[in-house]
């Protein structure tokens, strides 16, 4: 894995949305249009609040209000961002201030404080769907669309060679936005193998 691989796929300029997990190599992508996911916040609040010991109060506190700030920014996005309302309003205030008292409550444990300075990075990276509508929260909808293709590596144990790896993510690429745009997938696939590479964009882009 690198940075180099997201921006040779995406491009150096590429200025569209970025959601993704904390992983580094997606820093130097120029977008600001940058969302970190609150899942995998959740995810690793969770671990680590397991592995603390029964008297480090302050990283337990910590650790619940991260799991509670995850929650009810998921919940605005779900519930409000297509509305308005006093009620989105006071909501996405509290999401902001709470998202500073994170960054500076106190913690006594190592993974607390690291989580912490995680949160600190990136904090102008965690509500950025609040400002953009098609945003998500989360990058599920990623996790979910690689999952058949992992499930598959794991059975077949991986491609051969690197032009059967390339072969089989740009055949998945096309299926799965077959899925997304709502298409069959086989009179997707027939009008990409029969038709002019004019008449296939068409049938590619037209609506359902």
């Amino acid at each position: 894995r690198s940075g180099k691989v997201s921006r040779a796929i995406l491009g150096i300029d590429y200025q569209g949305g970025l959601n993704t997990d904390c992983y580094s190599g997606y820093d130097r992508h120029k977008t600001k249009i940058k969302q970190k996911c609150l899942s995998h916040l959740k995810r690793t609040a969770e671990d680590w609040q397991k592995l603390l010991p029964a008297d480090a109060k302050d990283s337990q506190a910590f650790f619940d209000a991260v799991r509670q700030w995850v929650k009810r920014g998921c919940t605005w996005h779900r519930k409000w961002k297509n509305r308005v309302g006093g009620e989105k309003v006071r909501e996405a205030n509290w999401l902001r201030q709470e998202l500073e008292r994170l960054q500076q409550m106190p913690t006594d444990s190592e993974r607390a404080a690291r989580l912490q300075k995680r949160i600190r990075r990136y904090r102008n990276e965690w509500l950025t769907f609040m400002d953009h509508p098609g945003v998500s929260p989360t990058n599920n909808l990623a996790e979910q669309a690689l999952r058949a293709v992992v499930i598959l590596r794991k059975q077949t144990f991986g491609s051969r060679t690197k032009r059967g790896a390339k072969r089989l993510a740009t055949m998945m690429t096309v299926i799965e936005t077959a899925k997304r745009q709502g298409r069959n997938v086989l009179n997707f696939l027939a009008a990409l193998f029969t038709m002019s590479s004019n008449q296939a964009r068409r049938a590619m882009y037209a609506r359902p």
